[in-house]
């Protein structure tokens, strides 16, 4: 899929994928993978104005291990 300038997103088949999703607002809210329709993987996540919130390791759909939190501003939290 592409976006409205025409930079490539994702590839998603059938669960599967490298994927960017972004909210109405047009900023980034997450970037990672999908297996099975889940979020998987290393992946970051972003809040609505576009600034970094986690950035770790989801398996299942759910956060799982090591990951990063920062505040509403980006600035490293825990």
């Amino acid at each position: 899929m592409y976006n409205i300038n025409g930079q490539f997103e994702f590839e998603f088949k059938n669960g599967y994928g490298k994927v960017k999703e972004y909210n109405d607002n047009n900023k980034l809210t997450f970037e990672g993978k999908y297996i099975n329709g889940e979020k998987y993987g290393k992946v970051k996540q972003y809040n609505y104005n576009g600034k970094i919130k986690f950035e770790g390791e989801f398996i299942k759909g759910d956060i799982n291990g090591k990951g990063k939190e920062y505040n509403c501003n980006g600035k490293l939290e825990f």
